[in-house]
């Protein structure tokens, strides 16, 4: 049976906070600038936690069964299982258990990458370049699918938010627009 999906979650951390919640330490972490291979290297291993988290989840959700054959880089993770097509007027199609992720980023970003995504914000790092990053997660319309994009949605949200903090993020440190260039 085939489930048409209209419904489309998308995940922003801005205004989240970004909270250090769960370090070990309380003292604030050493504001230092970090180079372009360390940033690209962070958000590379944030992609394959989110990864792993996912397939921590592969027991508790169907959607995850083929979570292994994600495509993982430092610029995103790419997951997609049962799509049977994508169409402007009726949504996505999936069969059963079917759902796509993604979780896509930019850096630096730059004004011209991202024109068409208004509303996703930069977010600036403390090497004082900027970071752009978006996620989709689909699938089915059922409750189940539901309770599976909330919590692919968190699993996302929290590594996304180790992340910037890792990387000098200050809460509400982003914008929508970028400095002239």
């Amino acid at each position: 049976m085939k489930n048409t999906i209209a419904c489309l979650l998308i995940v922003s951390l801005a205004g989240c906070g970004c909270s250090t919640a769960g370090r070990v330490s309380n003292a604030a972490p050493e504001k230092r600038s970090h180079t372009d291979d360390e940033v690209n290297t962070t958000i590379l291993r944030t992609m394959q936690r989110i990864h792993s988290d996912l397939r921590e989840l592969k027991t508790e959700f169907p959607q995850l069964s083929v979570i292994d054959s994600a495509k993982v880089t430092a610029n995103g993770l790419h997951y997609s299982k049962g799509w049977v097509s994508d169409s402007k007027i009726k949504g996505v199609t999936f069969n059963k258990d079917g759902c796509g992720i993604g979780v896509w980023t930019r850096y630096p970003a730059k004004s011209t990458d991202f024109e068409q995504l208004v509303g996703s914000p930069f977010m600036r790092l403390g090497n004082g370049k900027y970071l752009k990053f978006w996620t989709l997660i689909r699938a089915e319309r059922t409750e189940q699918a539901e309770r599976f994009k909330t919590e692919v949605s968190r699993v996302v949200s929290k590594s996304i938010s180790e992340m910037l903090d890792s990387l000098g993020h200050e809460p509400g440190d982003h914008v929508l627009r970028l400095p002239e260039e």
